[in-house]
């Protein structure tokens, strides 16, 4: 008889190995931090915790993004190894330089990027990673300044930085970074 279960590929030992990581540094046992789970509106109890650390309990979604609430960290934080050096195994695609797959996580950029690339590839992945008002545009590309220049006309970019140029090839995220809601 076959396993039925996929098994757990190189993001899930990330997440199990992250989450380790963050729970020892923040000194807290099993029980503390199903505590502070349940306490966040999301049980797992401490035997499961142990079990996602032993890599025998998978974390779904919304286990995760509550795990990232109670470390205080993004989602990203336990998805991603904790390195910005070397490579790294993204599951579906493969190893890839560590601070490439951070900035695919972030939307900043896809994973692969042609040779011959104007610039599309970048604005194709943030009008599908990110929502207008969080994109950011390489205004010396042709295509960062046709996308850039379509979400002004809607009122959805506006100058980040108040006193800072967008000269070329600058890349800028619209609505700066002012902690606005």
């Amino acid at each position: 008889m076959t396993d039925k279960k996929n098994p757990l590929g190189p993001t899930g030992h990330t997440v199990r190995e992250n989450i380790e990581r963050l729970r020892k540094q923040s000194r807290m046992s099993y029980r503390e931090l199903s505590e502070a789970l349940a306490a966040s509106g999301r049980r797992i109890p401490p035997l499961g915790l142990s079990r996602i650390e032993g890599g025998t309990r998978r974390v779904d979604a919304d286990d995760l993004v509550a795990l990232a609430v109670v470390f205080g960290v993004n989602p990203n934080a336990l998805l991603l190894p904790h390195t910005a050096t070397g490579d790294v195994e993204i599951t579906g695609y493969g190893r890839v330089w560590a601070w490439k797959a951070w900035w695919w996580a972030e939307g900043r950029s896809p994973l692969v990027v042609p040779d011959d690339d104007d610039g599309t590839a970048t604005v194709q992945f943030q009008t599908l990673a990110r929502p207008k008002g969080l994109r950011s545009y390489n205004l010396s590309a042709p295509a960062g300044r046709e996308h850039f220049d379509q979400d002004a006309q809607q009122g959805l970019a506006e100058q980040p930085w108040p006193g800072v140029p967008m000269g070329e090839g600058n890349l800028r995220r619209e609505g700066g970074d002012r902690g606005e809601r």
